[in-house]
């Protein structure tokens, strides 16, 4: 059977692999998925502790079943053990920055745009947008030195950060204001009235 170019979903060689390598295969990803989620979610730490398990003793597909399965009630009953959101969901550190860094910008040139400047719109999105583009620059700078990486790393990347936000918040402002994407948001999410 040949592969079919316009089917991106299919892959000849892994969808007609034998039995044995199948399996061999799926061991290896449950291995690493199993290993991964006792290392960095507290829920799976403590129910694989309390279960008497270790991710080290997956040795054949058929072990999974002496791991503790998680139902709704399980669900339920972990929200807002640990976390916020419950201590079965967790976020590598990178992505933590980048969401933490992101809500931040949206805040600010949320606030700025809509309370600065009323009069004149422009000016205030884009001031908004320059203060939002130094705090992408910032926040991935100081994730980098503090949370996940290094200073000498942080430098190296900084020029890049800068670039970024730079072209980021002149597209923005284009798509904005030249592109009249400010017109169509009024339009259907905002107060309907043309600026």
């Amino acid at each position: 059977m040949s592969r079919d170019v316009n089917n991106k979903y299919w892959d000849e060689e892994l969808e007609t692999l034998p039995r044995p390598e199948l399996e061999k295969r799926q061991l290896a990803d449950l291995q690493e998925i199993v290993q991964f989620a006792y290392d960095h979610a507290p829920y799976y730490k403590r129910s694989f502790d309390e279960a008497g398990v270790k991710p080290a003793d997956i040795k054949t597909l058929k072990d999974l079943e002496k791991f503790p399965f998680i139902n709704k009630k399980t669900q339920r009953d972990t929200q807002g053990v640990g976390s916020f959101f419950g201590d079965m969901i967790f976020y590598p550190t990178p992505m933590f920055v980048s969401l933490v860094t992101h809500g931040l910008q949206a805040v600010v040139i949320s606030i700025i745009s809509h309370n600065l400047l009323k009069e004149h719109p422009k000016i205030a999105s884009g001031i908004g947008v320059a203060i939002g583009a130094v705090i992408m620059v910032v926040g991935y700078t100081l994730g980098k030195t503090f949370i996940y990486s290094t200073f000498e790393y942080a430098m190296i990347k900084l020029p890049y950060e800068i670039a970024q936000g730079t072209v980021g918040a002149v597209f923005a402002m284009i798509l904005c204001w030249k592109c009249e994407i400010h017109t169509l948001f009024n339009k259907y999410l905002g107060n309907g009235k043309k600026e």
